[in-house]
Order: C-alpha cells, then sequence, then structure tokens
C-alpha cells in the first residue's frame, strides 16, 4: 500500500497540470489489483477508510 500511497501525495505535491495523468492512472489501477486479491476478507476497505480520514488527499486515489 506504501508503494502507493507516497506517489500519489507526491504527485498531488507537484502537480502543476496533466503531466502525472499516466501515473495516477497506473497507481488507480494498482489498487484496483489489490481490492481484487484482497477482497475476500474486506480488511483492505476498513484500512482504505482509516487512510482516507488520515489523508483527504487519498481519496481520490481510492475512489472511482
Amino acid at each position: 500500500m506504501k508503494c502507493v500511497v507516497v506517489p500519489w501525495n507526491r504527485i498531488q505535491q507537484e502537480e502543476g497540470g496533466d503531466g502525472f495523468g499516466e501515473v495516477k492512472s497506473e497507481c488507480r489501477t494498482t489498487v484496483q489489483m489489490l481490492r481484487d486479491a484482497l477482497s475476500e476478507d474486506g480488511g483492505l476497505e476498513v484500512e482504505v477508510a482509516e487512510l482516507i480520514k488520515a489523508d483527504v488527499r487519498l481519496e481520490g486515489l481510492f475512489t472511482d
């Protein structure tokens, strides 16, 4: 999760235009792959909710 969250937050800080669109898309794809792989126990969604609560910038990463 950290490997996706850290770059996402960095993009939010550095973004001056749409130059990071492809990286953002790849981050969202990675999150979806994590959701697909870990969907059985539902623990990821609890963790995601806590992350968003702690840092609102992550909402765009974890929501469609």
